[in-house]
């Protein structure tokens, strides 16, 4: 197995287990040497050859992250326990899920690189998604410890059938709710494409999206002032779905020194914060798509763990080119720490209230102090953010645009499924301003600041429930009456 795994042409045509530091390199060749002498294995170390054999399962499951039966067999993630008497100290391993942030405050501060290894994978990805050009590797060149520091590093150079190389590693430990504070300084440079988010710990609801992402951070090493943050959600690629926060706009280049990205993520909500200021709130109280039916929250109900890299080309940046040229440690993503504190921390229990919504029928979360169809649990976090990001009119829109967005919303049968628009406020209250779009000249002759207040009062209505302002995939927010309300620009503080 272990001949076949490693020189064998057609397993190499799967993965190439002889690059970097795969288990077939001449590091290992001592041990698989011994299977090539006249007995065929049977004077070889048996201690030695599982584990070498042990390595090469987990370099495979890195890398492919299938663990096929013939060969392998898959164990459950463990989640290392220290126990300490008057006497000694042991560290055992439970299978099972490492959750962390429960019920105290937990830290990764990077000490060292042993530590470091003990409670995150470092990936190994021949083949990347989003057309990247990166061959990430498991070589301290793309991601070691530096000073009580993660550095993940880009590099152009040859590697198999990659021109670049870089760094992926994902967290062994897994959270729900809570808040996660990540320090770090981003890379710059043309083509590269840094990022803080999560995936679920089990994909209780399909394969990506189905179960979920969340973009924390995502930048651009060419302009390093711009950042943004999304949700990924749906049914599978083609008809995936997701939802972007404004274009936040820094007044610094925060490539140059260490900043504070932050989720704090309740049931209701995810709120983004860069430096402590907020940049972006998406409301979970929704049914964020039809595939999950009519239940809210989903899939942003379960255990997520975190992910950090540094992705080169691909769909989201331009570059790089033959000609772009990085600089270090200027294009290094370097990560000073990790917290994540409890759910129970961030939230007020004496604002946490039981309220009730006519804009569904499976209302979650359900408690045992707040049940019922309509029911749900409403908590209000410390912090006490105020989304900067209001949904206003698109002012781009003519009068008659307007009109015909407006008169769609409240009076098209088709807009009032599921939410019947046509009887709030926004839109029965407003007669006189729709009447006059109901004129012979289509609006022509309405008044145009009384209309963008009415069709801002609309945006705002519509973000409040659905959580969404045409900042759909597939919605063109140009082409709608409703919009974000342009790029944020928020304040720099080093850390």
């Amino acid at each position: 197995m272990m001949k076949w795994h490693c020189h064998d042409p057609n397993a190499k045509g799967t993965i190439d287990m002889t690059l970097g530091n795969g288990p077939c390199t001449n590091a290992a060749w001592g041990t698989i040497g011994c299977c090539y002498q006249g007995d065929n294995g049977a004077g070889c170390n048996r201690d030695n050859l599982l584990s070498d054999a042990d390595d090469m399962a987990d370099y495979r499951f890195r890398t492919l992250e299938d663990c096929p039966g013939h060969d392998f067999f898959q164990e459950p993630r463990s989640v290392p326990t220290t126990t300490t008497t008057s006497t000694s100290t042991t560290t055992t391993e439970t299978p099972g899920p490492w959750i962390v942030g429960e019920t105290e405050v937990f830290y990764d501060n990077f000490t060292d690189y042993d530590t470091f290894r003990d409670q995150w994978i470092v990936e190994v990805t021949p083949d990347p998604h989003n057309n990247e050009l990166q061959y990430y590797t498991d070589r301290k060149d793309n991601a070691d410890i530096v000073d009580e520091t993660l550095v993940l590093t880009a590099k152009r150079e040859n590697f198999g059938h990659r021109q670049y190389t870089s760094g992926r590693v994902v967290s062994k430990y897994a959270f729900k709710y809570g808040k996660v504070e990540v320090v770090a300084k981003t890379p710059a440079g043309r083509g590269l494409w840094p990022a803080i988010w999560l995936l679920p710990e089990e994909e209780v609801y399909g394969g990506w999206p189905r179960s979920g992402e969340i973009d924390i951070f995502e930048g651009r090493g060419q302009n390093p002032q711009e950042m943004l943050s999304t949700i990924h959600f749906g049914p599978l690629w083609p008809n995936n779905q997701y939802l972007h926060g404004p274009n936040i706009q820094s007044d610094c280049d925060y490539t140059t020194d260490f900043h504070k990205w932050t989720l704090e993520w309740t049931p209701n909500e995810l709120v983004y914060s860069f430096d402590d200021e907020v940049t972006y709130i998406q409301s979970l109280d929704t049914v964020i798509d039809s595939y999950y039916g009519n239940n809210w929250q989903q899939p942003f109900d379960q255990y997520f763990h975190i992910i950090l890299n540094t992705a080169i080309g691909g769909d989201f940046v331009d570059g790089p080119d033959a000609n772009d040229e990085w600089s270090y440690p200027e294009a290094e993503f370097q990560i000073d720490s990790i917290k994540i504190t409890p759910f129970s921390d961030i939230i007020d229990p004496t604002q946490t209230t039981c309220e009730s919504s006519a804009n569904c029928d499976n209302c979650k979360p359900d408690t045992a102090t707040c049940s019922g169809t309509n029911n749900y649990e409403r908590y209000k976090l410390l912090s006490e953010p105020v989304n900067p990001v209001q949904c206003t009119a698109n002012t781009a829109k003519s009068k008659t645009d307007l009109c015909w967005g407006m008169k769609w919303f409240c009076h098209d049968p088709n807009a009032q499924i599921p939410f019947n628009w046509g009887s709030m406020d926004v839109c029965n209250g407003k007669w006189e301003t729709i009447g006059c779009c109901y004129s012979g000249d289509n609006g022509a002759g309405c008044n145009q600041a009384s209309l963008s207040s009415d069709v801002s009062d609309l945006g705002a209505k519509v973000y409040e429930i659905t959580g969404e302002c045409s900042n759909r995939r597939g919605q063109d927010s140009s082409a709608s009456i409703i919009k974000l309300g342009g790029d944020l620009s928020v304040s720099c503080e080093a850390i």
